[in-house]
């Protein structure tokens, strides 16, 4: 229930051009793949990856913004994400 309560509060955002996606262990999404399949990420919607492991690859072909609405994927604060494969994601901007 609590899922269901989430999406629907970043669907009532989002269509207000103002949301904020947070993606990561104990996060709404546990992924960004899981997120933009709930159609959570919109045009000007800013992504929030929290700091954690991803485990795997992540593929989002068709996520896109406009020209006056970028979609923003970055850390979150401070935060710093690692890959399986010890890539290490840091200040992603």
């Amino acid at each position: 229930m609590q899922k269901l309560i989430n999406a629907f509060l970043l669907m009532f955002v989002s269509v207000n051009g103002i949301a904020q996606v947070h993606i990561g262990q104990g996060e709404s999404f546990a992924t960004i793949e899981k997120a933009h399949y709930a159609s959570a990420i919109l045009p000007g919607d800013t992504v929030y990856l929290h700091e954690g492991l991803y485990k795997g690859y992540q593929g989002i072909s068709s996520l896109k913004g406009d020209s006056l609405n970028w979609i923003v994927i970055t850390s979150y604060q401070e935060d710093q994400t690692d890959k399986k494969n010890d890539v290490t994601a840091k200040n992603i901007n």
